[in-house]
């Protein structure tokens, strides 16, 4: 399960937003909850990074440069990295090839989208946030709430 308070939840929104026309990206910072095989993420807080992909339309690369300031800042927070974000400006928040060939299971990735499946075309009316880990079985949905 990944839990987002709503300060956290509004702000990725309203950046992906802004951003609407490339793919942006971060990490999700807060606390790993367990109880017995049972693992709860709670995100608390964010840290976006600059997308450097040649074709940031479609994909994302984060800047390396940033990636040790916001292991840093976690840190500073007494916060763990929890998460992967980016949003798809034109697909589903599901993960794409690419997205899978680089997802490992150390963290749960967040897809954000405005993509209306049925109008084929953005709704930034209509805005979608999954959450994906990858275990052993293979590659799960987490069911998302907002607090």
């Amino acid at each position: 399960m990944f839990v987002v308070t709503s300060e956290v939840y509004e702000s990725l929104i309203k950046y992906a937003k802004e951003k609407q026309d490339v793919e942006i990206c971060g990490y999700l910072l807060g606390k790993r909850l367990l109880n017995g095989s049972f693992q709860t993420k709670i995100a608390t807080d964010f840290i976006y990074m600059k997308n450097v992909h040649d074709n940031p339309v479609y994909f994302f690369t984060m800047d390396t440069n940033e990636q040790l300031g916001a292991l840093k800042s976690a840190n500073d927070k007494k916060l763990n990295i929890i998460g992967v974000f980016h949003s798809h400006p034109l697909a589903l928040a599901f993960p794409s090839k690419e997205d899978l060939k680089y997802m490992g299971e150390a963290f749960s990735y967040i897809i954000i989208s405005f993509w209306d499946k049925a109008k084929k075309r953005r709704d930034l009316e209509k805005e979608s946030l999954n959450s994906f880990a990858i275990t052993k079985s293979g590659l799960r949905q987490e069911i998302v709430f907002v607090l």
